[in-house]
């Protein structure tokens, strides 16, 4: 019996449109009396050059307003291809933000990206973003003449030690 009833509802467009609707006014309803999560927020990569195009995905749950900070309003769940052309300070900030109306509760998480920068010209007063060490000015860096009269001082420190 309750097959048959089920099928009947399912099969007849207005009585799956009223199921529908009824199944998401119960589903909003249990959720929103649980705080919002975000489950997950990310991108495809952190460091960036101006125009280059960012994959960034999220997941959240019990949010009944979820916006993605400079873009707006999305889905609680989902994935955009933005395009970041505007740099502040060498960064781009992406915020996610949930809401439940009900408990009028917010969580927010933030993404900061890092502008890369290339082919910087020779008399730019940029600094190249340097990936993994930092940059070691020319007039620091150890000649192998230092080295050679290094090993030289130690030789002769052992000869006079141990003649």
């Amino acid at each position: 019996m309750q097959l048959r009833e089920a099928y009947e509802t399912l099969t007849e467009p207005a009585q799956k449109a009223l199921y529908d609707q009824q199944l998401e006014a119960l589903s909003y309803h249990q959720r929103s009396m649980l705080p919002p999560v975000i489950k997950s927020f990310s991108v495809s990569k952190r460091r960036v050059a101006s125009g280059e195009k960012v994959i960034v995905t999220w997941n959240t749950l019990n949010g009944d307003v979820v916006k993605l900070l400079p873009y707006g309003l999305v889905r609680g769940y989902g994935e955009k291809t933005i395009v970041v052309d505007s740099f502040e300070n060498g960064e781009f900030q992406l915020l996610l933000h949930v809401h439940n109306t009900l408990l009028k509760k917010t969580v927010v998480q933030s993404l900061v990206l890092q502008q890369v920068v290339e082919n910087l010209q020779p008399n730019s007063d940029a600094e190249p973003i340097l990936r993994g060490r930092e940059k070691v000015p020319e007039s620091k860096k150890p000649g192998y003449l230092l080295w050679i009269l290094l090993a030289v001082a130690v030789v002769v420190f052992y000869y006079l030690l141990f003649g």
